[in-house]
């Protein structure tokens, strides 16, 4: 059985934050969770607000001071062991904000920069506080940061899969996606002998009600022939955070059902 620890996890009101929150929990971890909505943390005290070892927090990762304030609130409750980068952008949030690009040649500024700026520069601010806390740290001490990236990082997608839905695959997603590949990568081999171990997460298509042509077109190239579900995620996910993966570093785990593979 993995040692209890103190986790601080951003991004958390959509489909995985929510079961990534449920399944730690429920294997005795505290969480210090994280969302940019005032809804969504509305409703994550409602869900999780009953267990003593949940807290949440309003933090825009996208910004340098919000960052700052919720890092300095958790270390002061609690010795925090783990730091899970899981906030992103997505297509949803896009088209909410009517920014969503119909191709890569419409794609404005704005959105390429909001995308970047969550998906990308927010997981640099919350790995370099998590990084600033942890001078101290010795060998014998093991924490760890893990970033959740996509099986988009490193592998084109296949755009026809999303032609006449109303899905999108645009350019920043994968972008910022694979830049957080690289940044796992670098602090991985730069914290190392400090301790601190590094990885990433890398998710295949998750199933979430989406219309029946799109599921179709991603199973048949995915070879379980299965989307994923939250609970494959959140399985792998909890591998990381125990102490059976303790000497994983700078590694990219993909939970894709094969996709990758091919």
């Amino acid at each position: 059985m993995s040692s209890s620890k103190a986790i601080m996890i951003t991004g958390s009101g959509g489909v995985l934050g929510k079961k990534f929150i449920n399944k730690l929990l429920l294997e005795g971890h505290k969480i210090y969770a994280s969302e940019l909505n005032t809804t969504k943390v509305k409703e994550l005290k409602s869900i999780f607000g009953n267990n003593q070892n949940f807290d949440c927090y309003v933090c825009d990762v996208s910004s340098e001071t919000s960052v700052i304030k919720w890092f300095d609130r958790a270390f002061k409750l609690s010795k925090i062991d783990t730091v899970i980068n899981n906030a992103s952008i997505t297509s949803e949030l896009l088209r909410d904000k009517n920014e969503a690009p119909n191709s890569f040649e419409d794609t404005s500024l704005k959105s390429w920069n909001m995308t970047l700026n969550v998906s990308l520069t927010g997981s640099f601010l919350v790995a370099r506080e998590f990084g600033r806390r942890l001078k101290n740290t010795n060998n014998n001490d093991v924490k760890k940061l893990i970033n959740i990236s996509s099986m988009y990082a490193l592998n084109g997608p296949d755009h026809s899969i999303y032609e006449g839905t109303n899905i999108k695959s645009f350019a920043a997603y994968s972008s910022s996606k694979a830049g957080i590949v690289g940044l796992t990568k670098w602090l991985a081999s730069y914290w190392g002998s400090k301790g601190i171990t590094v990885n990433a997460l890398a998710p295949g298509g998750v199933y979430n009600n989406h219309e029946k042509k799109f599921k179709d077109r991603l199973e048949r190239k995915i070879p379980l022939g299965r989307m994923a579900s939250a609970d494959d995620i959140a399985n792998a996910l909890a591998f990381m955070v125990s102490d059976q993966s303790d000497y994983m570093n700078g590694h990219v785990l993909y939970v894709d059902g094969g996709y990758t593979s091919i």
